[in-house]
């Protein structure tokens, strides 16, 4: 077997940014124009071949794109568990470069159980942060033979990742950085009792008497993780910028949006979710689903009307129902945001985690000493958690990216390549195994 990797103190941020902070909009706080880089615990390099697969645990890994076939090996611990890899991707410009990791049965290119359309990781040519979702008891519904292959996948004793090559004409460049989330999460002994997914109803976050302007990230390492409250978020111009949420399970998140003032242009904001094991809903030009996921219109920036954002309900049985990836964990679920206004935007928030935690599995004792599911965000206290306090309460902006000051270095138009060590500390989700 391969196993080509280097293990660090502390979680690595690794990632292509430029050098260039920008301030946008009435006294807005300040936005890297660059993707933040992605956090790990290793840097690794996959085999070249299946025979040579590089062996990965429970964990969060980098990694770079190549130009050849890259490989890793998930072995399974516990029988009847479920192997989790999640994909993430952070590009200095976004391409429209196709990029779709497979997960294969014992390596068999036969019982492939994680290379379906339905779960590919889509180039988002709007976003340079792109995620993607494997797992081995993901059923693909449009394809009649997935679950021969599913079921191949849940009894192999190990399953291998592929990256692929870049095409005989790639647009993402190599060296690209790769995120992987492993996860091997313990077979659950009362699946068939839990709740069905069901589409979430609005109850209507809480208007909060005063604003807190909040600085949004740029990808999953730098979004700051918001709690009910009321905010001000720059989207700055022609980017992306990205909040998150803590969620359990039974909840689903509800932001309230708004231009703090209306502009003209005929312009919209969009919108997405990304989920804690790496699926993003909606899927790009997909409208499939809406019968148990909400709705995600655009923001028109032209009123003050403003528009009403839903998650998903985190659900252990969504992926029963859910054709791209699923809210299938809890964790930080992170919505972005797209602007197309070439002097950016303001917007108010109006958070909450609604709904009451029920419906948690319960994990089957086999699978006690399992690790806990990683995340691919920073701590809450390393990201800058931000309270939604009132009045004299309120919490004062926080800058919630660990490595600005880095970048402050590097002032300038150049692009560089960015290390650094980030501490690192891991919340347990409720009804995780322990």
């Amino acid at each position: 077997m391969g196993d080509v990797r280097t293990r660090l103190g502390g979680r690595v941020a690794v990632g292509v940014v430029a050098a260039l902070m920008v301030g946008v909009g009435v006294a807005p706080a300040a936005h890297a124009a660059a993707v933040a880089p992605l956090l790990g615990d290793e840097t690794v390099v996959g085999g070249q071949r299946i025979q040579a697969a590089t062996v990965l645990e429970t964990g969060l890994y980098l990694t770079e794109r190549v130009d050849t076939d890259a490989y890793f090996r998930v072995d399974r611990t516990v029988p009847g568990s479920t192997i989790w890899v999640a994909v993430s991707v952070v590009e200095d410009q976004p391409t429209f470069d196709s990029f779709v990791p497979a997960m294969l049965a014992e390596g068999n290119h036969a019982d492939d159980c994680g290379s379906f359309d339905s779960k590919a990781l889509r180039a988002g040519g709007e976003s340079s942060f792109r995620t993607g979702s494997l797992s081995t008891r993901q059923v693909d519904r449009t394809d009649p033979t997935s679950a021969e292959a599913v079921q191949a996948c849940t009894e192999a004793e190990y399953v291998v990742v592929k990256l692929p090559a870049r095409g005989r004409e790639p647009e993402m460049p190599a060296g690209t950085p790769v995120q992987l989330l492993v996860w091997e999460e313990a077979p659950v002994v009362d699946a068939a009792d839990l709740p069905a997914p069901q589409r979430p109803s609005w109850d209507g976050p809480r208007v909060a008497d005063e604003r807190t302007e909040v600085v949004a990230g740029t990808s999953s390492a730098d979004a700051p993780v918001l709690e009910d409250g009321s905010y001000v978020v720059t989207v700055p111009p022609l980017d992306n910028a990205i909040v998150g949420i803590r969620l359990d399970w039974g909840q689903h998140a509800e932001i309230a949006a708004r231009p703090v003032e209306a502009i003209g242009g005929g312009l919209e904001v969009g919108a997405q979710w990304h989920m804690p094991l790496g699926s993003h809903y909606p899927e790009y030009g997909d409208s499939d689903n809406q019968r148990l996921y909400p709705e995600m219109d655009a923001l028109d920036v032209t009123s003050r009307q403003g528009v009403e954002w839903m998650s998903p309900t985190v659900a252990y049985r969504d992926l029963e129902t859910a054709p791209y990836g699923a809210a299938a964990a809890p964790g930080v679920y992170l919505l972005e945001l797209d602007g197309q206004q070439r002097d950016g935007v303001q917007l108010e928030l109006d958070v909450q985690a609604a709904g009451e935690v029920s419906g948690a599995p319960t994990y089957d004792e086999a699978g006690a000493d399992l690790a806990p599911m990683p995340e691919i965000t920073a701590d809450q206290e390393e990201a800058g958690d931000v309270g939604g306090g009132t009045g004299d309460d309120a919490a004062e902006p926080v800058d919630s990216r660990p490595w600005a000051a880095i970048l402050g270095l590097f002032m300038g138009a150049g692009v560089f390549t960015v290390a650094g060590v980030v501490s690192w500390g891991r919340a347990r989700p409720t009804g995780r195994a322990r």
